[in-house]
């Protein structure tokens, strides 16, 4: 989400627009697949003011000479943005001044990436990543849980999107992988519901193995991808180790993602962004390799 240059948003995708109809679903290959896999990391956010488990961000990208993340984002991260209370991780994305060095801003908001208990970023390679999670609704919102490797060379090493939404009452979200083929390609899904996703909670999730990616709400797989459908049939992510980020942006006039000309309204904000948990699990099938799975329609919210 955060490592792409906004300039070449237009060029060099694959798009396609999936619909569903959100709490009408039927079990899913993904809750079977589950089954089968151990649970290797999670954080389900009981402790109060427990962030242990990740490494709370500050700044605006400029210290690696990446200034608003490649994408003209107006917030800057701060831990303060961040709070575990309740059984819940909130993210408050908020209009109120602030200041990086001499660079000004008028939103602030959090950024969080998984780490070890030593303080070294956590890393996966395949599995079951998801969170239950409750978007926000805003004008210029951008909240997003996805996937960078350790270590990161911009686009060559690739980049996992499970889930980026945007703007006020989000019915649908992208699920996308970033890469290098003789230049930034991505291949991207938008699912589009009927469900208002910052009315309550839903579970955003990818399973990843060797030559695929699948991508589920509520264990209703929507979009897939192989080394068949990226440009040049690249694929990285049998490479590296990958950890997650949390993390809601603010997009404003030149934000491609959240749409040129598109302002954020001050008055929307404060808003919140709250995650149930995040999990990660693992198994031998994360290792297999890869064979088609059919979308399934489940009867009842995960």
């Amino acid at each position: 989400m955060k490592t792409r240059l906004s300039a070449g948003w237009r060029r060099c995708r694959t798009v396609a627009v999936v619909s569903g109809l959100l709490g009408l679903l039927a079990p899913g290959a993904a809750h079977a697949q589950k089954q089968d896999r151990k649970l290797v990391w999670a954080d389900e956010f009981t402790t109060p003011g427990d962030l242990s488990r990740w490494r709370v961000y500050e700044g605006d990208g400029c210290e690696t000479n990446l200034c608003n993340f490649g994408n003209n984002e107006l917030q800057v991260y701060r831990p303060a943005n961040a709070s575990v209370a309740g059984g819940l991780l909130t993210i408050n994305t908020r209009y109120e001044p602030s200041t990086v060095g001499s660079r000004s801003y008028n939103y602030t908001s959090a950024k969080l990436l998984s780490k070890t208990a030593s303080g070294a970023l956590q890393t996966f390679r395949y599995g079951r990543m998801e969170a239950r999670m409750k978007l926000p609704s805003a004008q210029g919102i951008w909240p997003a849980f996805w996937m960078l490797p350790d270590p990161s060379t911009w686009p060559r090493t690739g980049e996992i999107d499970i889930m980026e939404a945007k703007h006020r009452n989000p019915t649908g979200f992208g699920g996308t992988v970033h890469y290098d083929a003789a230049g930034w390609h991505y291949t991207t899904k938008q699912y589009v519901g009927k469900a208002d996703l910052s009315a309550d909670f839903h579970v955003y999730a990818v399973e990843w193995g060797p030559e695929q990616i699948r991508w589920y709400i509520d264990d209703t797989l929507y979009h897939t991808v192989t080394p068949k459908t990226t440009t040049g049939g690249a694929w990285p992510f049998n490479d590296g180790n990958f950890y997650l980020i949390l993390n809601v942006a603010v997009g404003g006039p030149d934000t491609e993602f959240t749409g040129k000309g598109n302002n954020p309204s001050p008055a929307d904000y404060p808003v919140a962004t709250q995650v149930d948990y995040v999990r990660v699990y693992q198994g031998p099938a994360d290792r297999a390799p890869a064979t088609a799975i059919k979308p399934a329609r489940k009867s009842s919210k995960k």
